[in-house]
Parts: C-alpha cells; sequence; structure tokens
C-alpha cells in the first residue's frame, strides 16, 4: 500500500510511546486507509506465492463455495501465519507438537471442522502494509486496521473479543 504522506507526517510526531494505547489520530488515520489497503488476488491455501518471511500486513481468508464472503482476518508476519493455519489444517484441525513446542489455529480448526476436503477449498489474500515507522508502531496500526475489517465485515471465524471489539 502506497501512502500519499510520509509516515512523520502521518502519525503526527507526538505518538504515544506505550502502543498499546490508541491515540486518536492513529484510529482516524486507519479509518481514513482501511478501504485503501489493497490485497491480492485469492490463491489457494496451499499455494506458497513466495512471499519474504519479514514481510508484515493483513490477509483475510475464504472458502470457495462462498467467494463473497471472508470467513476470516489475521494480520502479522504473513508467511508464518499463513504456513501454521495450512500445517493445523492438514494435520486434521489439530494442533501441530513437536517435541519441544506446540503451534496451534483456531481459525484452522474451525475451517477443517467446515470442509475437511481439501485445503484447495480454503483461499487467502493479503494485503502488505509497508510503512515507515517503529515495528511497535506498525504492528499498532495493523491490529486497527484488523479490528476496522473484523467490525465491518463480521467474519464468522473471528473471536471478536480477541481482536479488542466489544
Amino acid at each position: 500500500m502506497q501512502l500519499p504522506l510520509s509516515p512523520s507526517e502521518i502519525l503526527f510526531n507526538n505518538i504515544t510511546t506505550d502502543h498499546n494505547k490508541l491515540t486518536q489520530k492513529e484510529h482516524e488515520y486507519c479509518m481514513s486507509t482501511v478501504d485503501d489497503l489493497t490485497f491480492s488476488p485469492y490463491v489457494s491455501l496451499d499455494t506458497n506465492i513466495g512471499i519474504p518471511t519479514e514481510v508484515r500486513g493483513l490477509y483475510r481468508i475464504r472458502h470457495v463455495s462462498n467467494p463473497n464472503i471472508v470467513l476470516y482476518y489475521g494480520q502479522g508476519k504473513l508467511p508464518p501465519r499463513i504456513r501454521r493455519h495450512r500445517d493445523v489444517y492438514n494435520n486434521g484441525g489439530r494442533d501441530m507438537v513437536t517435541e519441544n513446542s506446540s503451534s496451534g489455529s483456531q481459525v484452522a480448526k474451525k475451517m477443517y471442522e467446515h470442509d475437511s476436503s481439501s485445503i484447495d477449498n480454503w483461499q487467502y489474500s493479503y494485503a502488505r502494509v509497508d510503512l515507515d515507522c517503529h515495528i511497535d508502531l506498525l504492528k499498532t496500526i495493523m491490529e486497527i486496521y484488523e479490528n476496522l475489517l473484523v467490525e465491518r465485515d463480521q467474519p464468522l471465524y473471528n473471536d471478536k473479543s480477541m481482536t479488542g471489539i466489544r
């Protein structure tokens, strides 16, 4: 997503140092730009499209039977998030457990319960969020975007209590 202003112009020179507290200006900025996010075309959840590991952004998941309905929005480092959903789905909707760790995905469990016939029935799309700002501020902005999208579209698999929406 290309922004018309520099981050310093956008983020007002007085952002709180506690990035867990959203300033009114951050929220207003995200509200005014959420519809400008450019999502990629959808591809199968089983498709690795070569997104570099460190790329951050938002992603959405849908089922092929109803392509106009987003079932889930997420945000963060895109490849690891998408890979986790794929791996848990391919593991029968169960957490991935290794000798030293466990990796789960509530959305992948719900996806598997909905349709376990083929991972190719699930698709994702993503929007990079490329802002030249401190990582904590970038995370805050992505969380706001995710909250706004969840609030607007009411996706079935998002847990609103996890996004801060009441």
